[in-house]
């Protein structure tokens, strides 16, 4: 048995799905680069420590972003909207879970 019939046997490679192939190496390409864009701003020390601050955790959500859409496949699809509410209860379970535990 070849191994892409057996990923798509598994559904962990499903037929067609060149795009997914895309988009896996799209955000790693984007992570990559803005992990050693906010590595480098840390490392330079060109700007103050509050702005450099601030443009790291520009840097993060973006990152967060391109995460979300490019691994988690949160877009205009129809499973999208699924997958965002059990992101948003995820979320939700986390805070309750720390925010207890500070309290």
């Amino acid at each position: 048995m070849k191994y892409e019939t057996y990923f798509e046997e598994i559904g962990a490679w499903p037929r067609g799905s060149h795009h997914i192939a895309r988009s896996y190496i799209a955000g790693l390409i984007l992570s990559l680069v803005l992990t050693f864009a906010a590595y480098f701003l840390a490392s330079a020390h060109i700007f103050s420590s509050v702005v450099a601050a601030a443009i790291v955790i520009v840097l993060a959500l973006v990152q967060c972003f391109i995460q979300l859409i490019c691994f988690l496949h949160l877009g205009a699809e129809k499973g999208s909207r699924d997958r965002l509410l059990a992101l948003g209860a995820t979320c939700i379970i986390i805070l309750i879970v720390v925010a207890g535990s500070v309290w």
